[in-house]
């Protein structure tokens, strides 16, 4: 027997037989918790809905063009890794996080999650694969604990990118305009798919401020934009048949934070298309 998964370049195959070679890394593990599953597998069409999410899975893993990302899906449970230890390596989870949490929202199955970062063990054994580490057990907690729907970085990922100056990198508080002389690739990098959140709700009262990912981000502000609407336009159905006000809650959560997000997209298309304006030469009379 041999299956595998294999996102982009990323290949997990699992075989029979002895154990493969134990393969230790440092890098970046998300841990994503699929909402709301128990209810599509028992649904009437349940065996064609788990089909769907798997695929939905792999493509948005292989479409999000970053390479060397690793998945292990068990029931409820996406587990998303990317070895070494550079912000880029981040960046490139973030983007692929980005793709499979808005993939996943157009097939209305929200996700929660946690990104950590450190020292993880992988292997094959048998028909099973084993998955181990300080990033895996964070990022599962961190997850546990959050009341919406998102992801967000754990504090061991913020640790390792500290000179990054990530605050910088996806600030929304300064005048664009002299971003956009660098690059909109440039300016959209780290933005696109990264932003903050001074409210993620955690059970109970409290709240949490940081770093969320960005359903549906992109490379385009038009895209952004267009995508994060999408977002929300799903959010607000879910919410609306969600069967209790503590599950309505964890969607109001989210939303609050994706309507601000939308507000500030819409406004930067705007300065974007006014500055590519100002860059045309005026033709004389």
């Amino acid at each position: 027997m041999n299956n595998s998964i294999t996102p982009k370049t990323g290949n997990l195959t699992v075989t029979e037989g002895e154990a493969s070679a134990i393969h230790t890394q440092l890098g970046y593990v998300a841990f994503l918790d699929a909402l709301g599953f128990r209810s599509l597998v028992t649904s009437d069409k349940g065996n064609q809905k788990v089909f769907e999410y798997l695929e939905t899975i792999r493509n948005s893993v292989r479409l999000s063009n970053a390479a060397d990302i690793e998945a292990i899906v068990f029931s409820d449970s996406i587990v998303l890794m990317k070895g070494g230890s550079e912000p880029e390596d981040l960046r490139l989870l973030c983007m692929t996080c980005s793709r499979v949490m808005f993939d996943l929202l157009a097939h209305r199955i929200p996700v929660r999650g946690a990104i950590a970062y450190g020292e993880y063990t992988t292997s094959d054994i048998g028909p099973s694969v084993f998955l181990a580490g300080q990033p895996v057990i964070e990022a599962y907690d961190r997850e546990k604990i959050q009341d919406w729907v998102g992801i967000m970085l754990c504090a061991s990922t913020l640790n390792q990118i500290r000179e990054l100056d990530l605050p910088i990198k996806c600030a929304k508080n300064f005048a664009p305009h002299e971003a956009f002389k660098v690059s909109l690739e440039k300016y959209l990098e780290w933005r696109g798919y990264l932003q903050f959140n001074t409210q993620i709700a955690f059970h109970g009262p409290a709240v949490h401020e940081g770093f969320a990912i960005l359903p549906g981000g992109g490379s385009s502000l038009e895209q952004i934009r267009k995508n994060v609407t999408t977002a929300i336009e799903q959010l607000e159905w879910l919410k609306l048949i969600a069967p209790t006000p503590l599950e309505q809650a964890k969607y109001s959560n989210t939303l609050a934070w994706l309507v601000e997000q939308r507000t500030f997209w819409e406004g930067t298309e705007n300065y974007y298309a006014d500055f590519l304006r100002r860059q045309k030469p005026i033709a004389p009379p």
